[in-house]
């Protein structure tokens, strides 16, 4: 399997992980409110502080290593050689490229929604799950596609020179933007998010 592969599909598990701990932090802060609101969390304020804290470096995280890091690779690389070597498939790259898109402007909602929680506590958490919920869905679906159709398609379409370039282009040195340090920023910024929110489930 070519090492592009690999590193995609790690780096979808890697960003799943962090979905499920930005819906596992929602959820927490949902039975913080309901515990409060019964007057059974008198330290309701510290615990949301917690959660929020996590919450803008999950933002963080989903903003930057996408659209800064994995995205680009691909788009620039993998989908690339796919159109010129297969343009019937067109289609289905362009719409990969369109989710691309619209995830950005859902990490955009998601972060609107996180900032108007904290100014507003408690209100405002139906409007920040619905964020979540509806970023986390797209991202998944996301990944499902090219994990499900462009990968295979990229397995059949291509030939050995074109995934030595790919290859090439996700190896951690090949991006002159996302070098060794920040690439290891974002591991500890991963391990510390799902370390966080195992914490406080």
């Amino acid at each position: 399997m070519p090492n592009a592969i690999e590193k995609i599909q790690e780096e979808h598990r890697d960003y799943g992980r962090v979905l499920n701990a930005l819906r596992t932090a929602v959820k927490s802060l949902r039975g913080i409110e309901w515990r409060r609101q019964a007057g059974q969390e008198p330290d309701a304020g510290a615990s949301y502080k917690s959660l929020l804290d996590l919450l803008f470096s999950i933002v963080y995280y989903v903003r930057v290593f996408p659209d800064k890091y994995h995205h680009p690779k691909e788009e620039d690389y993998l989908f690339k050689a796919i159109r010129a070597r297969d343009p019937a498939s067109a289609g289905l790259l362009d719409q990969v490229a369109q989710q691309h898109s619209v995830g950005a402007r859902l990490i955009n909602e998601l972060d609107s929604a996180v900032k108007a929680y904290e100014k507003n506590y408690p209100d405002g958490l139906d409007v920040l799950e619905a964020a979540a919920e509806n970023f986390v869905a797209s991202q998944f679906e996301h990944m499902t596609l090219e994990e499900e159709k462009i990968i295979p398609l990229g397995k059949s379409a291509l030939n050995e020179g074109d995934w030595g370039a790919i290859d090439n282009a996700f190896s951690g040195n090949a991006d002159p933007l996302f070098g060794e340090n920040l690439e290891a920023g974002f591991r500890a910024l991963h391990d510390h998010i799902v370390n966080a929110v195992n914490v406080a489930e």
